[in-house]
C-alpha cells in the first residue's frame, strides 16, 4: 500500500515537471524586441540622488573683511555604457536657463555675473572603455568679483558639446548650482544662542558638581 501511494506520487512530480515543456513546445516560440536606446549618453551624474535633487548642487561663500572663504564644486562627465573611444565633453554656464527655472520652482534667484564665476577644466575627457572623466570640472567663485555679491545666485552649468561616440543626454544636461554669498562684516559667530552648543552647555543639570 505505501509503495503504491509512494509510486503515485512520483509519477505525478513527473508529470508537472514535464508539463511546462509541453505547454511550451505546443505553441510557436514568440520573440519581443524591446527598443532601447542605441546612443551612448553623456550627462552631469548627481551628487544628491533625491528625486527633488538629481540635478542641484550648493555653493557658499563667506566674505568678511579679512578673506573670502568658499567652496569649490567639483564634478565629472559620466556615460551611460563605456564609451568607444575618447570622448571630449565641454561645459558652459547657462544663464538664459534662470528665468525658467524660477518660473517652474516659484523662487526668485538672480543669475550670477558671468565674469563672478571660475570653471576651471570646462573641458573633460573619458577615456576610451572608461564611464566618468578621470579630470574634474571645477567651479568657484571669482574672488575679485566676490564684493560685488550678496544674497543667493542661481548658477546654471550645461554641457555644451560632446565630441567623440556619444551623444548629450536629453534630460542630465545641466546642473544647478545655488550659490550662497554671505558677508559676515564683523567676522564674529552669529549663530543664535538658543541654537549654539554653549547653550546646551548654561542650562545643563549641574546638580552633583564639584569644584
Amino acid at each position: 500500500m505505501i509503495y503504491r501511494i509512494v509510486m503515485k506520487n512520483i509519477r505525478t512530480i513527473i508529470a508537472l515537471l514535464f508539463l511546462p515543456c509541453l505547454i511550451f513546445t505546443s505553441c510557436d516560440y514568440d520573440v519581443y524586441y524591446f527598443q532601447g536606446d542605441s546612443e551612448n549618453r553623456v550627462y552631469i551624474k548627481p551628487l544628491d540622488n533625491t528625486v527633488n535633487g538629481f540635478n542641484r548642487s550648493k555653493l557658499s561663500v563667506i566674505v568678511t573683511p579679512l578673506s573670502v572663504s568658499k567652496e569649490t564644486l567639483r564634478l565629472p562627465a559620466s556615460s551611460t555604457v563605456p564609451v568607444k573611444g575618447d570622448v571630449n565633453v565641454s561645459f558652459t554656464v547657462d544663464k538664459s536657463l534662470v528665468p525658467a527655472n524660477n518660473l517652474k520652482h516659484g523662487t526668485n534667484y538672480q543669475a550670477i555675473p558671468a565674469k563672478a564665476v571660475e570653471l576651471k577644466n570646462s573641458e573633460l575627457t573619458i577615456a576610451s572603455g572608461k564611464m566618468v572623466s578621470d579630470n574634474i570640472l571645477e567651479i568657484s567663485v571669482n574672488d575679485d568679483e566676490v564684493a560685488n555679491l550678496s544674497g543667493e545666485y542661481l548658477l546654471p552649468v550645461r554641457i555644451k558639446e560632446v565630441a567623440g561616440n556619444a551623444v548629450v543626454s536629453a534630460n542630465r544636461n545641466v546642473s544647478y548650482v545655488l550659490v550662497n554669498v554671505y558677508a559676515d562684516l564683523d567676522n564674529i559667530w552669529d549663530t543664535p544662542l538658543s541654537e549654539s552648543a554653549i547653550c546646551d552647555l548654561m542650562t545643563v543639570y549641574r546638580t552633583g558638581w564639584q569644584v
